[in-house]
């Protein structure tokens, strides 16, 4: 059984095209704690194929909300003999995030992170 996320809010800082692929190196925000600092993101890659119901556009810099399957993969490198952890999602589809409208107290607009 396949590890599903749904609606996962990602930051893209990277994308490229690979040989039948465009691959995304996206973060996931840290959660906001009680004094309003944040957590440690945590950067995921992002496999997009030709399955992929996505826009077909550069999306860097952009937040975009991605379903997919997630995966953990290691790799060990030879010569440091460090094993680093890879985050994946293989993504069924791929939409820019639309920020909520937010009223604050004195009826001033904002949007919602």
């Amino acid at each position: 059984m396949a590890n599903r996320c749904e609606g996962w809010m990602l930051k893209v800082f990277e994308q490229k095209k690979l040989d039948n692929s465009v691959l995304m190196r996206c973060a996931l925000s840290g959660r906001k704690k009680d004094d309003g600092t944040y957590g440690k993101s945590m950067s995921i890659s992002v496999i997009l194929t030709a399955d992929t119901d996505w826009v077909h556009a550069d999306l860097t810099g952009k937040v975009v909300d991605v379903n997919g399957n997630f995966s953990i993969s290691d790799y060990t490198n030879p010569k440091n003999n460090e094993t680093y952890i890879n985050y994946n999602i293989f993504a069924d589809k791929v939409v820019e995030h639309v920020w909520e409208e937010k009223t604050n107290e004195k009826g001033k607009s904002s949007k919602k992170w």
